[in-house]
């Protein structure tokens, strides 16, 4: 075994999770809030952990509280990761995470993506804005579907026009989804 697999294999055994394993400049993983450089400029993007109540929340205030920090001292646009989208929005529905839409509303990121709730896209929408946030759910359609697809559902969002584009696979048909809304 060469030099550079056993320091993998190493560093892999000595993390606390396998996301850490990824950590490198440039991508940020989990449990984790940090400037991004980008092409176009700085991003904050926070990760919120899966199971951040297993660490009685503390984790995740302090995520939160850091992309706070860090868009007050830097005026980037801050994206939040977070396993579930907010409850009572179209990207959430009533199965959302409840929390999670009372956080939204304290520390006010610019976009919070997350996922979970693979149908809510179908029903409700891809995109909402709960108060000046927009939040992001690319879904995932029926399993047959998914089985089929080369490329998951995904949101490209572009920054500078000001844009976010649903790229989706039909539950029902052969024609892609796409659509595209202009952030406000």
């Amino acid at each position: 075994m060469s030099k550079e697999k056993r320091d993998a294999a190493a560093k892999l055994l000595s993390a606390k999770h396998w996301m850490d394993c990824l950590e490198r400049p440039g991508l940020v993983t989990d449990a984790r809030t940090a400037l991004a450089q980008t092409p176009d400029g700085p991003v904050i993007v926070t990760t919120i952990p899966f199971n951040h109540w297993l660490h009685g929340d503390k984790v995740g205030d302090d995520l939160w509280q850091e992309g706070q920090r860090l868009r007050f001292s830097s005026r980037a646009p801050w994206v939040v990761l977070h396993h579930e989208p907010p409850a009572d929005t179209a990207v959430g529905g009533p199965s959302g995470d409840p929390e999670l839409f009372y956080k939204i509303r304290e520390y006010r990121p610019n976009f919070v993506v997350s996922g979970h709730i693979h149908g809510q896209p179908y029903k409700g929408g891809f995109a909402d804005q709960l108060d000046e946030t927009w939040c992001f759910n690319p879904g995932y359609p029926v399993i047959g579907r998914a089985l089929q697809s080369k490329i998951p559902n995904h949101i490209v969002l572009d920054l500078a026009a000001r844009t976010a584009t649903w790229h989706a696979i039909p539950n029902v048909g052969r024609a892609p989804i796409i659509k595209q809304i202009r952030l406000t």
